[in-house]
């Protein structure tokens, strides 16, 4: 029997992430975008651009995950005609393809004190350490991209109990349930994107954060606030990072830290430049698919 539809349209790089909406729009359950061929040298998103770097791939592979009953005749005809250039193809995905196809992750950061794991490995919560369930490959990150590692690494050595934290950009709310398993006071998830609240909400409630410990906000929503945060966490982009500076400076408290990746090396110094109010240092770098990536971080002044 089979279980899921799968649509894959290669494009060039420009038309990426308009194709991505459209995939979205028809009812994909999850989109993800990669290289259409064996080129190394890519920036993580459309609009993201590297010194010297063209944005994304020359030629882009995005791939939607739809559920078996969907009807995707519409959606390869204006992907046909929206974009000349595009090779379309569709496939029949049985339930175990789809499973076998996503590692299921198993991972631990802080030297064990925070776990991340399958949905299918929970048996209960109340386990000895902090450990967040989570789904690999559906919708949002799910642990596996350097990045979000950095940050997992950075928030399980932190001393997060009794603190507040923000999570700014939070897409899945990983970091965000991770920073309330690990003790944070109360916690803030900020996304532009609705099916991210959705997403942060439902992995909160599966992992026993009530509502009272971790709030999901839109950024017009965040700005009403008026409290500092003790942690504040941005894995997002470069460019993003550098706009949203003066906001992001902003939210940390006299005595606080800001966290930031999703950086690539050529990045750093632009970002480092953009926040003269917090000195930002390189905590960590990892490298993933030829590209290096950095984690930067700094602490306000208490006074």
């Amino acid at each position: 029997m089979n279980a899921w539809r799968q649509l894959a349209a290669v494009l060039l790089a420009d038309d990426a992430l308009l194709a991505s909406d459209m995939f979205e729009a028809a009812g994909a359950v999850s989109v993800t975008t990669s290289a259409a061929s064996d080129e190394a040298l890519f920036v993580a998103h459309a609009g993201e651009i590297a010194d010297g770097a063209a944005a994304l791939w020359r030629r882009c592979l995005v791939t939607g995950l739809f559920a078996a009953d969907s009807d995707l005749a519409v959606l390869r005809a204006e992907l046909g005609s929206r974009f000349d250039t595009a090779e379309i193809t569709e496939t029949e995905l049985p339930e175990s393809a789809w499973l076998g196809g996503v590692p299921a992750l198993s991972l631990a950061f802080g030297g064990g004190r925070l776990r991340l794991e399958p949905k299918s490995s929970r048996t209960e919560l109340d386990q000895e350490g902090a450990v967040v369930f989570l789904d690999a490959g559906l919708a949002f990150g799910s642990g596996s991209h350097p990045t979000t590692q950095m940050c997992l690494d950075y928030l399980a050595e932190a001393a997060l109990e009794g603190r507040r934290v923000l999570d700014f950009g939070c897409g899945s709310g990983i970091l965000a349930v991770a920073a309330a398993r690990l003790g944070a006071r109360q916690v803030m998830a900020v996304d532009i994107d609705p099916q991210a609240w959705l997403a942060t909400k439902e992995n909160a409630h599966y992992n026993g954060v009530p509502e009272s410990q971790l709030v999901v906000r839109s950024p017009d929503e965040f700005a009403a606030e008026s409290e500092p945060f003790d942690v504040v966490v941005a894995n997002i982009l470069a460019n993003p990072l550098i706009a949203l500076a003066p906001v992001l400076s902003a939210a940390v408290a006299r005595g606080g830290r800001l966290v930031l990746t999703g950086i690539l090396d050529p990045q750093v110094e632009a970002v480092v430049a953009a926040y003269p109010d917090i000195p930002l240092a390189e905590g960590d770098r990892r490298s993933a698919d030829g590209a290096t990536w950095v984690r930067l971080e700094g602490r306000r002044a208490s006074a």
